[in-house]
């Protein structure tokens, strides 16, 4: 069936076929503008036709604008916030307070940082979460200790919900940050690493280092630690298990169904060893 397809912007078409109206997004993706459009019988008609897809795409292009600034003040908001709590650190006296605040400072930044680099990462209702774990290492290497010589992330390219995205990504900011602090006490230093693979049945997320380790195991870690109850929180939310690996220090795997996950790999490109 042959579509009357007529340019109206650089990137912008406007389709006829059949009897229904679609529009192209800048990202090649239909825009069904609803109802149909009766047979075009002369210039006038397409002329309003073109007017009306004129006036739906400026109001795309402004709800996306609107959601723009909506994503760039809740980014700005909490970075206030984190610095609130990093002044109030500095001032308490409690060391144990202070630890606290310190602590609710660096999560709220985390959530900050994932929240603005899943908006490089998504495509519709997705992210590319090898990307999405590769810029976050890159921010948290940045913002190392000096113990820590490198962190090191080897991300298979796996297309997953915005919203598992999201946990994943806040899961592993607190595992790299607990790795920060514990894993190379005194004067050991050490890298960590970050791995992504995918097998046929499910996804694997381990964060790995070769210092101490974790004598207790995942038993070993405080019950009433806040990190815990949060680590295992949002495993559970996932649907995946979390364990200990085996090795030198301490690694800790995260194994998500993909069946239940909808995963799939965002492109062939095997995960480096």
């Amino acid at each position: 069936m042959n579509a009357n397809v007529r340019t109206l912007r650089a990137e912008r078409h406007l389709i006829f076929a059949s009897s229904d109206l679609f529009a192209m997004s800048p990202k090649s993706t239909p825009i069904e503008l609803g109802g149909t459009c009766p047979a075009i019988r002369s210039e006038a008609d397409y002329r309003q036709i073109e007017h009306q897809l004129a006036q739906a795409l400026q109001r795309i292009e402004q709800c996306e604008a609107r959601l723009g600034e909506a994503d760039h003040r809740i980014r700005n908001s909490l970075q206030l916030v984190a610095s609130m709590l990093s002044l109030q650190a500095r001032s308490a006296i409690d060391e144990k307070a202070a630890s606290a605040l310190h602590t609710a400072k660096d999560r709220i930044y985390t959530i900050a940082m994932v929240h603005e680099q899943l908006n490089g990462c998504a495509t519709e209702d997705c992210v590319d979460l090898g990307k999405l774990l590769t810029r976050l290492g890159e921010l948290l290497g940045g913002n190392r200790p000096e113990n820590v010589r490198q962190v090191v992330v080897t991300a298979a390219p796996i297309s997953v919900p915005t919203q598992l995205a999201k946990h994943l990504g806040l899961l592993v900011c607190e595992l790299v940050t607990n790795a920060f602090k514990y894993a190379y006490p005194d004067e050991r230093m050490g890298d960590i690493r970050v791995r992504l693979t995918l097998s046929a049945d499910h996804c694997q997320l381990a964060v790995e280092d070769d210092g101490v380790g974790m004598p207790g195991g995942l038993d070993g870690m405080p019950a009433r630690g806040f990190g815990a109850f949060m680590l295992k929180s949002i495993v559970g939310v996932t649907g995946g298990k979390m364990r200990i690996g085996e090795g030198i220090g301490a690694t800790i795997i995260i194994e998500i169904p993909s069946k239940s996950l909808s995963i799939r790999a965002a492109e062939t490109r095997p995960a480096e060893k």
